[in-house]
């Protein structure tokens, strides 16, 4: 299971690499579509924290991969984010640096957005072929 399990990561580390690999939004399975464009570019490596996050468990009877990043979901599965006001808790404005110059407001409304769907948890067929011979092996190890 723990082959598996790195398998797994592995996998699901590609698709950040290569723009997405999956077959439609909300499936578990991969295919060949790519993500779309977000601000950003198509790729979800802004930072490398959501990708970074990825890790693998594995027991004598599972395997599983995941992530404990809390916009994992939004961007997996795409949605709204609610737009909402921002006012200061501990001073009377807030200011920040915008296109190099300082900005200064006592509050600040952001927009509501749309996320797209980018599915990255999603396991390629050729994998799941993987996985099959990797537990036939175990199966008939001691048969042998």
């Amino acid at each position: 299971m723990r082959t598996i399990a790195v398998e797994l990561e592995e996998s699901v580390r590609e698709n950040f690499e290569v723009g997405g690999r999956y077959s439609k939004a909300g499936s578990l399975i991969g295919g060949p579509k790519k993500w779309t464009k977000s601000q950003h570019g198509g790729s979800l490596i802004r930072t490398g924290n959501l990708r970074d996050s990825i890790t693998s468990e594995s027991d004598k009877n599972s395997a599983q991969v995941g992530t404990n990043i809390a916009y994992a979901k939004i961007h997996n599965f795409g949605g709204t984010i609610a737009g909402r006001t921002i006012i200061p808790r501990e001073k009377k404005a807030l200011s920040f640096i915008w296109n190099g110059m300082r900005r200064i407001y006592a509050r600040v409304t952001t927009k509501t957005r749309e996320i797209p769907a980018r599915p990255f948890m999603v396991v390629q067929p050729e994998d799941i072929e993987g996985f099959k011979e990797t537990l036939m092996e175990h199966l008939t190890e001691g048969t042998k």
